[in-house]
């Protein structure tokens, strides 16, 4: 039996809805990101930035 808890409930639908709909990933990154240029979500958004620039 699945726990129902907000991980089940909002995060992992939200990013599942996310991945079948719009084929985007995503990382849970709770306690685990690092900041600055070379930072973890640094560099997706930078990466995500420049894909959209250049459409």
């Amino acid at each position: 039996m699945t726990s129902l808890n907000e991980d089940t409930l909002v995060q992992q639908t939200t990013t599942d809805y996310l991945k079948s709909k719009l084929g985007w990933d995503s990382v849970y990154a709770y306690n685990q990101e690092t900041f600055g240029s070379d930072g973890l979500l640094g560099k997706v958004l930078t990466n995500f930035s420049l894909t959209i620039v250049n459409q």
